[in-house]
């Protein structure tokens, strides 16, 4: 049994530690739209000679977007890798590279979640409608002060 192991087994490396996984979306950044994802470990497990390393199944987990700032070695998900619909180990996928906001694209974004968000339309809605009102109102006022100096001015004649 133990020489059959030898032959037809051996230790196989499956995933890398700093080995790309995938990218992940980010919002806020200046001059990158994704940052890439590293498995943060290796793995290695014992296969038959007959089973290539790549027919092992790697399903990650991760978000579609992400906010800027990012810090390198920041956890962003995680990668299960599993063969023959067994788990074999799960591993944290990390952040690639340091990556800053851009305070310019994060402001107006709360600008426009500002803008239009329902609490600011509905004020904007009362407040115009309140200056139209007053408006009408100073316009019948002005009418009706013209008025009453055309009537004191035939009084005097």
């Amino acid at each position: 049994l133990y020489q059959w192991a030898v032959n037809n087994l051996s230790l196989k490396t499956i995933l890398e530690s700093g080995s790309v996984v995938g990218e992940v979306g980010l919002e806020y950044a200046w001059e990158k739209d994704t940052v890439q994802v590293l498995a943060s470990q290796s793995f290695s497990t014992i296969l038959p000679d007959s089973v290539d390393a790549s027919s092992i199944v790697v399903k990650t987990e991760l978000p579609e977007t992400i906010e800027a700032p990012v810090k390198k070695g920041t956890v962003l998900g995680t990668a299960t890798l599993s063969y023959a619909g067994e788990e074999l180990t799960t591993v944290d996928l990390v952040a690639a590279e340091t990556v800053e906001r851009s305070e310019l694209l994060y402001t107006m974004d709360q600008a426009k979640a500002v803008l239009t968000s329902q609490w600011f339309l509905i004020t904007a809605a009362v407040i115009g409608t309140l200056f139209l009102i007053y408006l009408f109102l100073l316009i019948l006022y002005r009418r009706k002060k013209k008025k009453l100096r055309r009537v004191k001015g035939m009084r005097r004649m």
